[in-house]
């Protein structure tokens, strides 16, 4: 019997020369294991040389290279602990021969900053791209176990979330993109466990100082002035954030992936965690650094963010993730509804009858329910009225009514139980990506159906003081009050960096550049107490004052609120009282009320009137300028449009124009 093997009986004697043999033997066996992991490792970093492994555009991708000059990279990550090579950052061959060396690192009981446990989607890919070796150590990797998941609660497919822009925090006024990591057995088709809120999102953002402004924050992320990371959490509390505090709208892209390509992005999530970038606005920011991780099983030299331009939006990654194909499918398997409690309470006002719509609004001047008893309502109308009431109370929880120790409310809550259960369609709703075969009653156009995000345009101009001309227009960003109303909140505007150049007979120059210009009109869906907002406008940049003249440009800011009125998704009448500073005025308040209408006859066409008037307020009431504007708006695709435009300022001009979305 060799010293070394297994014995067969439990003889004192022989355990005795057994464990002395052991003893003998073990720094052998440790000699031997350590040299063939030696061996192993060689021969991976002699396969790696040889086929300039760190030159590929997968590496580049793992480790967040970006191409520098003279042939040189840097990784986008800041953070000294993702990087196995002093100079790891900056070389993809030194940052690849230390990871292969690591991974070949004996393993210390349960050692959780081996590489293997650290790096899980490097190995994965070293193990696709190198030999085959048998010295590969197995350390127990428990974190990362944890987060990829085992049996029942393995993770085994992606999705991709888009949440709608949020004007109230500046660092989601394009709206917002995160991935959520579902556990085996989520299943998007009716019936399913369609939402799995205990699924994991990950989330990559900033973490904004309290009271930050909207032009500061822009400002700072245009000039990369922040630090962003991944962090995770469930999925339910990105539902009850969005959907419930911030009442925005939320879309589920569920992606048709291999089991082999949802692994390597569940092991990449894992690297990233905590992993510090520098955040720009419209470069490195969630729609970019979501979409670099989904790169990664794509195809090598495809991509969801547009190559084409140095900037993503949000919209950029799901315009394009409805054309994408992987595996000879459609990378899109299915696309989810989660409307926010505002947008159901808007859908069931909708489908109330006129009679209960005044029972709702009687009721919520006094809550009494002989009220509703004394219509004589079937079940089936008393219910959809009740169903509103309490929707709508869990809104509007600062209006008197539960708010009065909610006797009324109370009241409802136990009629309404008493009722039969509505047959309703079952939440989330879903929707196919490719034709619309499968309409769903209710659900909004999904966002991959929006205009694609930049504009390109140009003019034919008539100016009554200049003569004929032509304009030129970009706009990196986003939508304006005449924009296809799809996949955008409705009566709203959110451009940024739109400049305008004109060209007459002998002078070109700047017309404009709105550095940023967001309206919002808050049109009522309900007119219930307390659902009404403030509309408002805001806007920042350079301009020529008048149409008229070619040399008297001025810097300037200007906005305020004001309210709005109007039927949703057709028409809004507002009014709205301004101020504004400029520099050509040295800084004097000018006031403008503003009074306009805006309507969409469906999304081929809208059309829209402004009328305004300035005043600075150092001079007389009548030394101001008239500012009226008209406009309208032909097409329905997502990439181009025709609009035709008249405005007086100091003189007239007519437009007519040709927009391209890209």
């Amino acid at each position: 019997m060799a010293l070394c093997s297994r014995m067969k009986k439990a003889d004192p004697v022989r355990l005795l020369i057994g464990g002395l043999g052991l003893i003998a033997c073990w720094p052998g066996v440790v000699l031997a294991q350590a040299t063939g992991s030696a061996v192993d490792s060689e021969v991976w970093q002699a396969a790696a040389e040889a086929s300039a492994l760190h030159e590929r555009p997968r590496w580049h991708q793992l480790v967040h290279y970006s191409p520098r000059l003279a042939g040189s990279v840097r990784s986008d990550i800041h953070s000294p602990e993702f990087f196995l090579h002093p100079d790891g950052a900056n070389s993809s061959q030194a940052e690849l021969q230390a990871t292969i060396e690591a991974m070949f690192e004996p393993v210390n009981g349960l050692d959780e900053s081996h590489a293997q446990c650290r790096f899980p989607a490097r190995l994965l890919w070293l193990q696709q791209e190198l030999p085959q070796v048998t010295g590969l150590p197995t350390p127990e990797c428990i974190g990362y176990g944890n987060w990829r998941g085992e049996g029942g609660s393995e993770i085994t497919s992606i999705s991709l979330i888009s949440a709608d822009g949020y004007l109230r925090n500046p660092s989601s006024l394009y709206g917002h993109v995160l991935l959520k990591l579902n556990e085996r057995g989520y299943s998007p088709d009716p019936g399913g466990n369609r939402q799995n809120l205990l699924a994991t999102s990950v989330n990559f953002g900033v973490d904004l100082p309290s009271g930050e402004s909207p032009l500061m924050f822009i400002g700072r992320g245009m000039l990369g002035g922040y630090q962003a990371v991944f962090s995770h959490a469930r999925f339910h509390q990105n539902s009850v954030l969005y959907g419930e505090y911030q009442q925005r709208d939320l879309w589920e892209y569920r992606l048709d992936l291999e089991p082999e390509q949802a692994a390597l992005i569940v092991a990449h999530t894992w690297e990233l965690l905590g992993k510090e970038f520098t955040y720009y606005f419209t470069g490195s920011n969630c729609a970019y650094r979501t979409a670099a991780v989904i790169n990664l099983v794509l195809p090598e030299g495809q991509s969801l963010d547009n190559r084409i331009k140095p900037w993503t939006m949000p919209h950029d990654i799901f315009n394009h993730l409805a054309g994408t194909q992987l595996n000879g499918r459609d990378l899109v398997e299915s696309v989810i509804y989660y409307p926010s409690r505002e947008s159901e309470l808007a859908a069931d006002w909708a489908n109330l009858n006129p009679a209960q719509r005044t029972l709702a609004q009687r009721w919520l001047a006094e809550p009494d329910l002989t009220l509703i008893s004394e219509a004589a309502l079937s079940d089936a109308d008393e219910a959809a009225l009740l169903d509103v009431l309490l929707a709508y109370s869990s809104i509007q929880t600062e209006y008197p009514l539960a708010w009065n120790g909610a006797p009324g409310l109370t009241e409802l809550m136990a009629r309404r139980a008493a009722l039969p259960s509505r047959a309703a369609p079952a939440q989330p709703l879903s929707v196919q990506v490719n034709g619309e075969a499968r309409a769903v009653p209710g659900a909004p156009a999904p966002v991959h159906r929006a205009n694609y995000p930049t504009l390109l345009e140009t003019s034919g101009l008539w100016n009554q003081e200049q003569g004929p001309g032509a304009m030129a227009r970009f706009r990196l960003s986003y939508y304006d009050l005449l924009a296809r109303p799809v996949a955008r909140p409705e009566f709203s505007e959110l451009s940024m960096l739109d400049v305008k150049v004109t060209a007459f007979e002998d002078t070109v120059q700047l017309r404009s550049l709105d550095l940023v210009s967001v309206t919002a009109l808050n049109v009522p869906a309900t007119g219930l107490p307390g659902t009404r907002a403030w509309s408002g406008r805001l806007r920042a940049g350079y301009e020529q004052t008048g149409l008229a003249c070619t040399d008297c440009g001025a810097w300037f800011a200007e906005g305020g609120p004001g309210m709005a009125l109007g039927r949703p998704g057709n028409w809004a009448a507002y009014g709205l009282l301004e101020g504004r500073l400029d520099s050509e005025t040295d800084g004097v308040l000018s006031l403008t009320p503003r009074t306009g209408l805006i309507n969409h006859w469906g999304i081929g066409f809208s059309s829209g009137l402004s009328a305004a008037y300035r005043w600075p307020v150092a001079q007389a009431a009548d030394s101001g300028d008239w500012l009226l504007d008209a406009g309208m708006r032909v097409g329905s695709s997502q990439r181009w449009d025709v609009r035709l435009r008249w405005q007086h300022w100091d003189t007239q001009e007519a437009r007519l124009s040709l927009g391209t979305y890209w």
